[in-house]
């Protein structure tokens, strides 16, 4: 999935936008998972170029 999601992508910004677009299609939400031992429920994912690492 993710190469096909980043196979035309030019710079890290296109590779990882090109990733989120792939989750929105793909990504079937709400849906309950464990983290760090705490159960949570996912109910979307958000694409912020401001949250990217630097």
């Amino acid at each position: 999935m993710i190469e096909e999601a980043t196979v035309d992508a030019y710079g890290e910004d296109e590779q990882r936008t090109g990733l989120f677009t792939m989750l929105e299609e793909h990504l079937d939400v709400p849906f309950t998972t464990v983290v760090l031992g705490v159960e949570v429920t996912v109910r979307g994912v958000v694409h912020s170029s401001s949250a990217a690492p630097s």
